[in-house]
């Protein structure tokens, strides 16, 4: 793992950038897979929510479209599979049905069929846990989002609700950013 990050400047260092709240894009998810392997501290986490509430809002919109496109890629390999599959259960139900067969051909496609049945369960098993995943992560990314709601609403009350919301909000930052990129868990 590569160094540890204990404070806003060593961040800083690490995005090579000069200021927080002037991130492009790519820094922004250069920050969030940074977070994500555990490498910024949790000290630093309340101190970059306070600095810089607008590049947090980015990380939560990365997090987001990062969830959204994983969604979308597992339905379209989903469908891809599923598709796949009703083909070769065709043909293996012609070879089974065709009076011409072999009996050894029958059991053959018989056994592939089985086989085939068995992939199947396994992939929706998968699919269903991924999808259970996903409901977690999304309860998360809209909680990190009303956190951020809340923070606009937070910056016109008192010091007591700023502190408050620096000391919670980076901790769900920092679990949803884990969940939704590869890499350490």
């Amino acid at each position: 793992m590569a160094e540890h990050i204990d404070s806003i400047d060593d961040l800083k260092r690490a995005l090579s950038i000069e200021d927080l709240r002037n991130m492009s894009s790519e820094k922004v998810l250069e920050l969030v897979k940074l977070i994500q392997n555990g490498q910024v501290g949790e000290i630093v986490l309340p101190t970059l929510f306070a600095a810089a509430p607008d590049t947090m809002a980015k990380v939560s919109q990365a997090m987001a479209d990062s969830f959204q496109q994983a969604l979308s890629s597992n339905k379209y390999s989903s469908d891809r599979l599923y598709d796949s599959f009703d083909k070769t259960k065709s043909i293996l139900t012609q070879v089974i049905d065709d009076p011409n067969s072999s009996e050894e051909s029958r059991r053959d496609a018989l056994d592939r069929l089985e086989r085939l049945d068995d992939k199947l369960m396994e992939h929706d098993v998968n699919n269903k846990r991924f999808n259970l995943q996903s409901l977690q992560v999304s309860k998360e990314t809209i909680l990190i989002g009303s956190v951020l709601v809340a923070s606009a609403v937070v910056t016109t009350v008192g010091p007591e609700a700023k502190k408050l919301l620096a000391q919670n909000a980076p901790k769900v930052l920092s679990s949803t950013a884990k969940m939704l990129l590869p890499g350490k868990k």
